[in-house]
């Protein structure tokens, strides 16, 4: 009898491995395809979150919706609301960045005028020499002239390809909204199929898995959404009396950007400074001065409210945890960080109390 169930147990084991294995070719099988299915994830809850109130709202004005009524309503706001956004985002900071290329020759002779006129200043310092001055200067002036032309020229190229590559606009228009829907609709059909591909004796931690990540999923978009909105609309209305048309755009960024710890408001606020430096000295200070605040704001107030609150993880395990997944599966790999971090942690506690 003993025999007769290690044998079982044996059987469930090997079984179990085989799944794992199978999704884990399945998984190297679709790894081109897998930012293209992040963020139709990321969108389907995006989507589920938003459904939410959306159905409340209608309730309160004495009507009804079905599941699916709910969830093809939000599809379709939600597809208006990114349109909307990157109709009012792109054209203004293309133009921008675009007058600051063509800008640049002026940039690089106003910059090779300060160097000569720091150069006339230093030569009259006594104890320093003509000619190894006149060299080093020379030299950092022309580096830096160099290294400005070089990186403008490579973002600017980057930019234009980016928005007129059809493969990149096809895959975030088309086949992620449209990956998105299917996901919303039959989330929880799919989760039924990975629970009963396991033997019985698994499937209830499977289940606990899956629920504890959509939860995670769930509470993480909903407080994403919250947190992104207040910063970018903050930082937006801060900006606007300096950049115009061009500060929705920077605010958004700026929103989105924050969702990476520390490194991420750095990348948004620098986009905003390069700009602003173009219209001014003056403007430049005074934007970095925004941004600064509005950091000091979100950090303080705004991020530890919303987020804190409902992950309650460690910044620097966030972090970490990001890099990691940007490393695995690319620029997409950030956005799902925290929730599976968090299940992860949910699970291992779980596991441990049992022991």
């Amino acid at each position: 009898m003993k025999e007769l169930n290690a044998n079982s147990k044996l059987v469930k084991v090997i079984y179990t491995l085989a799944v794992v294995l199978l999704i884990l070719i399945a998984v190297f099988l679709l790894w081109d395809l897998m930012t293209i299915l992040i963020l139709a994830l990321i969108l389907s809850y995006v989507i589920e979150v938003t459904s939410t109130p959306l159905e409340r709202l209608i309730r309160s004005k004495g009507g009804k919706l079905s599941h699916d009524q709910r969830i093809a309503l939000t599809y379709v706001l939600v597809l208006i609301g990114i349109a909307l956004i990157g109709f009012l985002v792109i054209p203004p900071l293309y133009r921008d960045i675009g007058h600051i290329i063509s800008e640049l020759p002026n940039y690089t002779k106003a910059l090779g005028k300060i160097m000569n006129k720091l150069f006339a200043s230093l030569s009259s310092i006594p104890f320093l020499r003509e000619d190894k001055l006149k060299d080093l200067l020379e030299g950092v002036s022309n580096q830096l002239i160099t290294s400005i032309g070089s990186v403008a020229s490579k973002f600017y190229t980057g930019l234009t390809s980016a928005l007129s590559s059809a493969v990149a606009v096809v895959g975030i228009l088309v086949i992620v909204p449209i990956f998105s829907f299917y996901i919303s609709y039959t989330k929880d059909s799919l989760y039924r199929i990975i629970v009963d591909i396991f033997p019985k004796s698994y499937r209830t931690e499977v289940s606990l898995i899956l629920i504890s990540f959509d939860k995670a999923m769930k509470k993480y978009i909903k407080a994403l959404l919250i947190n992104t909105s207040a910063i970018s609309v903050l930082s937006a209305l801060a900006l606007a009396p300096f950049l115009g048309a061009s500060s929705i755009g920077l605010g958004i960024i700026y929103g989105i950007s924050s969702i990476v710890p520390i490194i991420g408001p750095l990348f948004g606020a620098s986009i905003g400074i390069v700009i602003a430096l173009s219209k001014g000295l003056v403007t430049g200070v005074i934007v970095i001065a925004i941004y600064i605040l509005v950091q000091q704001i979100c950090d303080n107030l705004i991020t530890p409210k919303i987020l804190g609150e409902s992950m309650n993880i460690p910044p620097l395990l966030v972090i970490l945890s990001m890099a990691l997944f940007y490393k695995l599966l690319g620029i997409a790999g950030p956005l799902i960080a925290v929730p599976v971090t968090y299940t992860l942690i949910k699970v291992l506690s779980r596991w441990a109390s049992n022991l």
